[in-house]
């Protein structure tokens, strides 16, 4: 009888113990776990950067590295066409895509006055700039910043940019003038915004400036 009562109480010391130890602290730990990054063209990757605009304008091109025909492929928009002209014209609107007429495009009247007898419905998903897909398993809200490589000054030219997506049968869009930001909420796994791009240049060519800028795509 003494030694039955020995073990349950030698049990219940032990339980004790483990308990202490699983409360304790520790200085220093690590844990190597791998992570796989592959760096793949712009039309492969979680945020897809693609265009079927039929353009030398809007191209894919390898990045440099020496990595030959293995190199991966960045979206360009490059107005210097190979072969052919070397920009636009004085006194003139180039618009790459074809927006759709949407009543409410927020940039200002410059947008109704100047663009509206490029817009046509239905032509969006085939004839735009670029499109940007989110292939991530998750939401993203996607913003596009366009900045002047000048210090967002376009001088007499004006740069104008929209975008627009499809949700439950309606469209939505943002658009803006002479740089600034845009964004679409809430783009789902596998869903695509399409994006438009117009160029104006104003005045005579000696006063006319460079219209280069920068595209920056963010998803959060």
């Amino acid at each position: 009888m003494e030694r039955r009562k020995f073990i349950i109480g030698a049990g219940a010391l032990a339980t004790g113990s483990a308990a202490a130890v699983g409360t304790g602290a520790f200085s220093t730990a690590q844990v190597d776990r791998d992570a796989n990054v592959e760096i793949v063209n712009d039309s492969d990757s979680l945020v897809s950067l693609d265009s079927d605009l039929d353009s030398d304008i809007v191209t894919t091109e390898s990045i440099r590295g020496g990595l030959g025909d293995d190199a991966p492929e960045l979206l360009s928009i490059d107005f210097d066409v190979d072969g052919g002209g070397d920009g636009i014209n004085p006194n003139s609107t180039y618009l790459l895509g074809t927006p759709p007429e949407i009543s409410n495009w927020p940039g200002d009247t410059r947008t109704t006055n100047a663009l509206s007898g490029f817009f046509e419905d239905g032509e969006f998903e085939e004839n735009h700039a670029f499109r940007v897909t989110n292939n991530d398993t998750v939401t993203h809200d996607i913003s596009i910043e366009v900045e002047s490589a000048e210090g967002n000054s376009f001088g007499n030219g004006q740069v104008w940019f929209g975008i627009v997506t499809e949700k439950d049968g309606s469209l939505e869009n943002d658009d803006t003038w002479d740089g600034g930001d845009v964004s679409l909420a809430d783009i789902g796994s596998g869903d695509t915004v399409y994006t438009f791009l117009a160029v104006r240049a104003r005045g005579t060519f000696e006063t006319f400036t460079d219209l280069s800028l920068d595209i920056t795509v963010t998803a959060d």
